[in-house]
């Protein structure tokens, strides 16, 4: 009856059950309790359900004492901490939820165990199966609770893991193993997996009307409505509301199972909005809303997303004053908790977006009306403070991270921090690894390596909790610190300094939001009626012409200065009185507009060409004549920064890393003394090939094409700074990822890298992030990891990566900043000195230099103006052999992404 969706039939069953359960069988009494607690669960009856649990758990304690506990201990506690398990889960109370899960899943297993004993011994009990599959449903509620906890790496372990076990013990066409299925089916479909979730909903769907399990039955709804999601996330609206009103067809003829399992879903909503069917969408936001409210309190986080859904639909049906209200109240509680993650690729990254493009376009439209004034609100503030939220978190918390370690003081409290963060990061590295590991087919599996990961797994678990529970105690401040809140318009206006402005530019679907925040003053605002993926259009046009067919110097295609004066026409123009005037432009942008450095842009329209119809680059009014620039992932990193403490006294100037000897035969190669792109990492057919898995191509470690004009940037440099050369200089066979480690780079102002980054896939067995660095001649190689990165210990102002397009994330819409660089914040650095794209080989040696230059002749300037002054020069200066490096191709690789302040 439960299985069927008739949860008051088994609620009446099982009551039946009870009743003429006499009082001394206690252990099937309490397994009675605990069942009766999931049907007025289901039914909403918190209370009822909750009281059931008591009477389970005071069964239980009476049993310890009872003869049959030594058998059957585990089995009754395992109910019991499954039914607060479910209880909490429903109250939207994950993490005690899963506290509970974790506990009775350790029973289960333990139960797994003494069923065979006593299956052994001749002893009357239950069938190894019902034990097994009880255990496999523990698990199942385990990885439900983790996804609903933001934490999808996890549990895509336990459930690859139980559809794993399930196929060997059940088969692949066996009820049980096709509801197992579910778990891994959310965890895609919240991985933006798209296609491989609706793939399994339409195979699982197949099996269970060959198996003849009714419409109506839980399993078929369930399903049913994950392929529904699964449309809605493809933007296939119409086939997404057909899935829904076909079920809530199907559940009609019965009130109850239309008021239990026909509840409108977040999606359901979404295609209804997406249809303009806006009074059916008002109409059912509000039924889920006060549901959700009603079940788990107006805190939760459930319940507060079903609100945020309420507001759009309220506010695109125009009725703005309801809207503004109910975005008010759901962001009170989104905004802050969604502010500690880090991974923004998932599905509630996506819906919560969802809700904040909505809001702020609510707020464009409500400023300066009489609403505006009613409410209470400055909508700009408003619309400000949702926006950070948006902003790429991992680089945020990366420097989070360096601050929070920082700010610990005492120098064993500072490596407690460390330690904690490490752990972190090591566990959540291998959940990822095991994740990969579990998909594979089984008999790809080495024996043994799972099972010593997921043991690896369990005590970095253990680890990390005890590491955060001792934090608590010692550093109070610990957990806000890591985890900062969006930053408010007054907060960025407090942390700038005098001749500073912050702009904050998000591209939602539709349009864009322009904030201009001068250190003193009104901020400006303005709304561009040009949404995300048009501004990158934009941007990928313009990069074409910074990227020369096959690297040829005299093909550089031309840049389009009336796209880049538009963009300045349509995101800085509108806004100028909020940084005119200012000295350091602080810019804030995500998606495609953090792949282009803003110093391109034009002021003004871009004067007629020189006689032969070559543009005369070093003549063009760019942004950069007028203003210094730098990058950040959010404003709030900007406070998180100028809250960091002072670095130490008595540093090292420099250390610098270049020409690594990948060959490992310590030849010198010769520099370059003429134009050239520095060479990339691996020729661009090998890499594509590389890339696409063909390992038969993998290029070996000394293929990797030599860097032998770096050797001179890394001694101009060490010049510069007034470095040792004999000390602080890594060349050759000396630039080695040994070294590195090894160094006492704590004390060090500056760190310089120039050679290659390499991605992930480039060369055999490397799956992360790296700087190529000197061959160690042991058969191996010498890369620098992301790993390696994270370990070590920085305190510098400035880390230099010049190399390939070492600026570059990890895909279109990524952040514009490689792992590279979030884990060289992570580190300790506070200022990062990427390349947007491949180098030119004198001119990159000439602009580095210059920065340093600039800043030893006037040392009170800022690193932005340091660097713009470096690009002015840069843009003025004749090539080796004649010719002019005004076009940005050379001028204007590098981004400053940190704190670009003196």
């Amino acid at each position: 009856e439960y299985g069927g969706g008739n949860f008051r039939n088994a609620l009446s069953a099982t009551t039946r059950a009870l009743e003429v359960t006499p009082e001394n069988v206690a252990g099937f009494r309490l397994v009675m309790h605990a069942q009766l607690s999931e049907p007025y669960r289901r039914l909403g009856d918190f209370a009822t359900a909750r009281r059931h649990v008591r009477d389970a758990e005071g069964l239980l304690t009476r049993l310890k004492g009872s003869r049959n506990w030594v058998w059957y201990q585990n089995t009754w506690s395992a109910f019991v901490e499954d039914a607060l398990g479910r209880t909490f889960f429903s109250e939207g109370r994950y993490a005690e939820a899963e506290a509970r899960f974790r506990r009775a899943l350790d029973l289960r297993e333990k139960a797994v165990q003494d069923n065979l004993a006593m299956l052994a011994s001749g002893t009357s009990t239950s069938p190894q199966v019902t034990v097994e599959q009880h255990r496999n449903r523990q698990e199942a509620w385990l990885a439900t609770a983790l996804l609903e906890e933001g934490r999808v790496h996890e549990a895509e372990v336990h459930a690859r893991r139980l559809l794993l076990r399930s196929l060997e013990r059940f088969g692949p066409e066996s009820l049980h193993t096709n509801l197992m299925m579910m778990p891994l089916a959310r965890v895609l479909l919240e991985q933006r997996r798209t296609g491989e979730a609706l793939k399994l909903a339409e195979r699982v769907l197949a099996n269970l009307e060959r198996l003849g399990v009714p419409a109506t039955a839980l399993p078929a709804v369930q399903w049913r409505r994950l392929r529904a999601n699964a449309l809605v996330v493809q933007r296939r609206w119409p086939e997404a509301l057909s899935q829904c009103e076909a079920l809530r067809a199907v559940l009609a003829e019965d009130p109850q199972l239309a008021d239990t399992l026909g509840a409108p879903t977040l999606g359901w909503i979404r295609a209804l909005i997406a249809e303009k069917r806006l009074d059916e969408a008002v109409a059912e936001s509000a039924l889920l809303a006060k549901r959700k409210r009603e079940q788990m309190g107006p805190g939760a986080f459930d319940a507060a997303e079903a609100l945020g859904f309420h507001g759009v639909a309220l506010a695109v049906a125009g009725k703005n004053e309801a809207a503004l209200a109910a975005f008010r109240d759901a962001l009170a509680v989104l905004l802050p908790k969604v502010a500690e993650t880090t991974d923004r690729s998932g599905g509630r990254f996506a819906r919560l977006s969802y809700v904040v493009d909505a809001y702020l376009g609510l707020l464009s439209r409500v400023r300066g009306t009489p609403l505006e004034g009613a409410a209470g609100i400055d909508a700009v503030a408003e619309a400000f403070l949702a926006a950070d939220v948006l902003r790429g978190q991992s680089v945020q918390q990366a420097m989070a991270a360096s601050a929070a370690r920082a700010a610990a003081g005492k120098p064993e409290l500072a490596a407690l921090v460390r330690d904690e963060q490490d752990v972190r990061q090591e566990r959540d590295a291998l959940y990822k690894i095991l994740a990969d590991l579990l998909s594979r087919p089984a008999d790809q599996l080495v024996p043994g390596i799972v099972a010593d990961m997921q043991t690896r797994v369990a005590a970095l678990d253990d680890r990390h909790r005890s590491l955060r529970d001792t934090l608590a105690q010692r550093f109070p401040d610990y957990a806000d610190l890591i985890a900062p809140r969006p930053a408010t318009l007054a907060q960025v206006r407090a942390a700038l300094r005098p001749g500073e402005a912050l702009v904050s530019i998000l591209a939602s679907e539709d349009r864009s939001f322009v904030w201009a925040i001068p250190a003193g003053g009104n901020p400006v605002f303005a709304v561009v009626e040009r949404g995300r993926r048009d501004m990158e259009r934009s941007v990928r046009s313009l990069r074409q012409a910074l990227d020369p067919p096959e690297g040829d110097l005299d093909r550089l295609p031309p840049y389009d200065g009336q796209l880049a004066h538009r963009l300045y026409r349509e995101l800085l123009l509108p806004v100028k009185d909020g940084w005119q005037g200012a000295e350091h432009l602080i810019v804030v942008a995500g998606g495609g507009l953090a792949r282009l450095p803003f110093a391109l842009l034009l002021t003004g329209e871009p004067p007629q060409s020189l006689a032969g119809g070559k543009p005369d680059y070093a003549a063009w009014p760019w942004l950069a004549r007028q203003v210094a620039t730098s990058q950040l992932p959010s404003a709030a990193s900007l406070i998180t920064l100028r809250r960091m403490a002072p670095a130490a006294e008595g540093r090292r100037a420099f250390a610098g890393f270049g020409d690594p000897d990948f060959a490992g035969d310590g030849a010198a190669k010769p520099g370059a003394s003429s134009r050239k792109l520095r060479a990339v990492a691996l020729p661009p057919a090998l890499r594509d090939r590389a890339l696409r898995g063909e390992e038969a191509l993998w290029p070996q470690y000394a293929q990797l094409a030599p860097l032998p004009d770096t050797r001179d940037e890394i001694l101009a440099l060490a010049r510069s700074l007034g470095a040792d050369p004999s000390k602080d200089v890594f060349l050759g066979p000396a630039a080695s990822r040994s070294n590195v480690l090894g160094a006492d780079l704590f004390r060090r102002r500056v760190l310089a890298f120039a050679t290659h980054g390499l991605l992930p896939g480039e060369l055999p067995r490397v799956d992360q992030p790296a700087l190529a660095l000197a061959n160690p001649r042991d058969g191996g190689h010498g890369l620098l990891t992301l790993d390696d990165i994270l370990g070590l210990r920085l305190d510098a102002d400035w880390v230099i990566l010049s190399a390939c397009n070492t600026a570059a994330g990890e895909g279109e819409g990524a952040e514009a900043l490689s792992g590279l660089g979030r884990a060289f914040f992570y580190a300790g650095g506070r200022a990062l000195l990427a390349t947007h794209w491949p180098v030119e080989s004198v001119s990159a040696r000439r602009l580095v230099v210059a920065i340093f230059n600039a800043q030893a002749a006037q040392p009170g300037i800022s690193r932005a103006e340091a660097l713009r002054r470096a690009m002015l020069k840069t843009m003025a200066d004749s090539a080796p052999g004649g010719g002019s490096y005004g076009h940005p191709l050379y001028w204007a690789p590098y981004a400053l992404i940190g704190d670009g302040g003196s």
